[in-house]
């Protein structure tokens, strides 16, 4: 289950989860005149749903691009499992700093 970075809405279904995520980022912005407020880092449980252990970790995983494209390589965003260019420092959907384990 996955957690709403900006409300801590909680949702099993990663379509349902992306269209909810990019729908409140931008109520968020129209409430705070443009700006995007940072995201809540806690985990909030949904009601009747059981404790999470404690995440290890976020691993980064690089995906090469399908032969004939530009090769870009991306990740995911640890915190909301968005894909995120090589390049980009912070997640373009929660703006989650990027973070890279070695």
């Amino acid at each position: 289950m996955r957690s709403c970075p900006f409300c801590g809405k909680g949702f099993e279904s990663i379509d349902e989860y992306r269209t909810h995520v990019l729908r409140c980022r931008l109520e968020q912005m129209n409430k705070t005149s443009g700006r995007l407020p940072a995201p809540s880092r806690e985990f909030k449980p949904v009601k009747g749903s059981p404790e999470l252990p404690a995440a290890a970790p976020a691993q980064e995983t690089f995906i090469q691009g399908k032969p004939g494209e530009s090769g870009e390589q991306f990740a995911f965003c640890p915190f909301c499992g968005i894909e995120m260019f090589s390049g980009q420092l912070f997640c373009g959907t929660c703006g989650a700093k990027r973070m890279v384990y070695e």
